[in-house]
């Protein structure tokens, strides 16, 4: 199980490298990517981190793969909207709130009452703000060991073509 997690990953990291951009776009859709993930925007996040990656001129491919990178974390979503809120809360210095009481009724009625300004205020906007905290450092990070590792890469393969253009240019045909 290890190695085909490991393996995944060397998959996505690969289909980053391979793309033909800058490394300052392909970094920068990374980075994009990696701070839409840990929004709360759940089924909004790969179209958001697409337009973003658009109008910053970034690579949307890198941006896709990136985001969609989260859903492997996707049992410990949970754990990280709560640690999201409490961050959110800390930082907007206000006090937690208990989950909205159950009301009975229709589903829809329920689930339309969750949608107001105060659902929003008490719940969604310190999430929102817990995952900026959280996902900004991130988002930088990423950005620098991307673009860092994507320099690399790029210069050992293109260290490799020229040693094979010279060892090739070295041996000459008619000799063989």
């Amino acid at each position: 199980m290890l190695t085909d997690v490991k393996a995944y990953f060397l998959r996505q990291f690969n289909a980053l490298h391979d793309i033909r951009a800058e490394p300052e776009a392909v970094a920068g859709g990374v980075a994009i990517g990696m701070f839409m993930g840990f929004t709360p925007f759940i089924g909004f996040k790969t179209l958001l981190a697409l337009f973003i990656a658009w109008i910053a001129r970034c690579s949307k491919i890198a941006a896709v793969i990136t985001v969609t990178l989260h859903d492997v974390t996707l049992f410990a979503a949970p754990v990280l909207l709560w640690v999201e809120y409490h961050i959110g809360i800390w930082v907007l210095q206000r006090p937690a709130h208990l989950a909205p009481p159950r009301q009975h009724g229709h589903f829809w009625q329920n689930l339309a009452s969750l949608w107001n300004w105060e659902f929003f205020n008490h719940y969604i906007y310190p999430v929102f703000i817990g995952s900026v905290v959280i996902g900004l450092p991130i988002a930088i990070a990423s950005y620098i060991l991307m673009h860092g590792l994507l320099v690399k890469v790029r210069r050992r393969r293109l260290a490799a073509e020229e040693t094979a253009r010279a060892i090739g240019a070295a041996i000459d045909p008619n000799d063989i």
